[in-house]
C-alpha cells in the first residue's frame, strides 16, 4: 500500500539526532549539530552554504537507546566535550569573506571524538554527574537528579508567608528596588522566594549561594512543586553548555543556582557571559553569611552593583543587628540589567 502522503503526517516518538559533516570552504574542522528531521534533510539544507559538505556521522541523541526512556541530551553538551578536549570553535576570522559562518565548527574535530562525546555523556548521566544538560521528551530541561523528581506536591502558602508575599508585591508596585525580608529558620524561605518570582511572572531567577550544599534544596523545591510548573532548574555547572540560558527560556522559566565562590575574582567567566547579559527578574542571595565577608567571593557581583555596603546599609536602615545574619537571603529584583535591588530573608521575625 502507498504509504507516502500518510507518512508526512504520521510519526512516531521522535528524539534528536547528533550530525557531523566536514567541508573544504572552512579550515579543517568538524561541523556537529542536531536536528528532529531526516539528516538527509538537514544535510541538504546546508548544502545551501557548503555546497561540497561530506556526511560524517549520525546517532540519536538519547541516552541508553535500549531502555527506550525519554532521556535525550543535546548538541551543546558534545560541544561541551570538544571544547574541553581542546578542539575549540572557527572564529569569523577564520573564515574566508563571503564563506557563511556557523558556530558549531570544532578545530581538529573527527567522528571519533564526536562517539567518544557521545559515550562520556551517557557514562556522565550513569554515574549521577552533573557535567552534561539533559531533557525529556515532553520538554521539560533536566538533569540526572532532576530525572527522579517528580513534580507531584502543591503546598499553600501559611498566613505569614502569604502576608511576606504581599509585601513584598507591595514594595515592588511602590517602585522599591532594595528590600530586606527577614524570617527565622524553617520559614520556608526558598518555597516564599520562588512564590514571589511566580507572582512578579519572573522568568529568569538567579540563585546566588555562600553555601554550594543548599543547590540541592533549591532543586527539589523548584522541580517538585506543582507551585512551580513551568519552571526549569539550571546548575552551575549547566552554565558550560553553549547558550543554555536561551535555549531553555524558549521552553521554560529557569531558575540558575551558582555559587559565590565560583563568580569569585574580578572577572567574568566565559561560562558566566551569557548569564551577565541576560535579563535577570529576580536575584536571590541564599546564605549570604557563609561568604559575605570573603575578600573574593562574589567580587564580580561588587562590580555589576550588589556588595556588601547595600547590605549594611539595608540593615542599618530597618533597625536589625548585623551579627543576627544567620540565616540571611537576599532577593534582588531588576527590571534591567544595571538595576540590581536586593532583598534579605533573616533573623528572628519577618519584616519588608
Amino acid at each position: 500500500m502507498e504509504t507516502i502522503e500518510v507518512d508526512k503526517y504520521i510519526v512516531g516518538r521522535v528524539y534528536p539526532q547528533i550530525y557531523a559533516f566536514v567541508t573544504n570552504d572552512v579550515p579543517p574542522s568538524l561541523k556537529v549539530g542536531d536536528t528532529y528531521r531526516p539528516i538527509d534533510v538537514r544535510l541538504s539544507e546546508w548544502r545551501h552554504y557548503y555546497n561540497d559538505l561530506e556526511y560524517v556521522f549520525s546517532d540519536l541523541a538519547v541516552v541508553n537507546k535500549e531502555d527506550e526512556n525519554d532521556i535525550f541530551f543535546r548538541d551543546y553538551s558534545v560541544h561541551q566535550f570538544l571544547i574541553g578536549k581542546g578542539k575549540n570553535r572557527l572564529l569569523p576570522k577564520d573564515i574566508n569573506k563571503g564563506v557563511y559562518y556557523s558556530q558549531e565548527f570544532f578545530r581538529d574535530a573527527h567522528k571519533e571524538d564526536v562517539i567518544a562525546a557521545i559515550k562520556d555523556i551517557n557514562r556522565s548521566y550513569q554515574a549521577n554527574e552533573e557535567i552534561y544538560q539533559f531533557y525529556k521528551v515532553e520538554g521539560k530541561n533536566i538533569s540526572k537528579n532532576d530525572a527522579v523528581i517528580i513534580r507531584n506536591q502543591e503546598y499553600k502558602l501559611r498566613n505569614i508567608q502569604k502576608d511576606t508575599v504581599n509585601k513584598f508585591l507591595s514594595a515592588i508596585s511602590n517602585g522599591r528596588t532594595k528590600l530586606l525580608m527577614y524570617a527565622v529558620m524553617r520559614f520556608g524561605k526558598s518555597f516564599t522566594a520562588m512564590t514571589c518570582a511566580k507572582k512578579i511572572g519572573a522568568k529568569l531567577v538567579v540563585v546566588v549561594s555562600g553555601k554550594v550544599d543548599v543547590e540541592e534544596e533549591w532543586r527539589k523545591t523548584v522541580l517538585s512543586l506543582k507551585n512551580f510548573d513551568g519552571y526549569s532548574f539550571l546548575s552551575n555547572e549547566g552554565l558550560r553548555n553553549y547558550d543554555a540560558i536561551s535555549k531553555m527560556l524558549n521552553e521554560n522559566n529557569v531558575v540558575i543556582f551558582v555559587s559565590l565562590q565560583d563568580l569569585q575574582g574580578p572577572n567574568i567567566k566565559p561560562k558566566h557571559k551569557e548569564l551577565f547579559d541576560s535579563q535577570i527578574d529576580l536575584l536571590i542571595v541564599d546564605e549570604t553569611h557563609f561568604g559575605a565577608r570573603a575578600e573574593e567571593y562574589g567580587k564580580i557581583l561588587k562590580n555589576n552593583g550588589l556588595g556588601d555596603k547595600q547590605i549594611k546599609e539595608e540593615l542599618r536602615q530597618q533597625g536589625f543587628d548585623e551579627k543576627k545574619e544567620e540565616n540571611a537571603q537576599t532577593l534582588s529584583h531588576t527590571k534591567s540589567k544595571t538595576y540590581p535591588c536586593s532583598d534579605s530573608f533573616k533573623g528572628l521575625t519577618y519584616k519588608i
